[in-house]
């Protein structure tokens, strides 16, 4: 996940690049108004799209992290809360003398 958060980050700043070279174009008379703004158009569409992968990758990270969290949090229960439940038990209790 690391590797593509990298390429994605590249990636924003090439199209960040390129957006200056647009304007730059425009500014020196090599490119008209009217196509700066179709290409323009085009590299917002490209900013967005790494903009939400980018989001979506920090999304699955938090949501990897508190899925481990909440794991961790539950087996941690369930054992204090199987040790509590295994002290009040006794071995003549009813419920369980099948069991012994």
């Amino acid at each position: 996940m690391r590797k593509r958060e990298e390429e994605l980050l590249r990636e924003q700043a090439r199209v960040e690049k390129s957006s200056e070279r647009l304007v730059t174009a425009c500014q020196e008379g090599l490119l008209t108004l009217p196509q700066l703004r179709q290409r323009m158009a085009a590299l917002q569409k490209q900013t967005q799209a790494v903009e939400s992968e980018l989001q979506s990758l920090k999304m699955a990270a938090v949501g990897g992290s508190k899925y481990l969290q909440l794991a961790e949090s539950l087996t941690g229960f369930a054992v204090n809360y199987g040790y509590v439940r295994m002290r009040s038990i006794s071995p003549c209790d009813s419920r369980f003398r099948d069991c012994w």
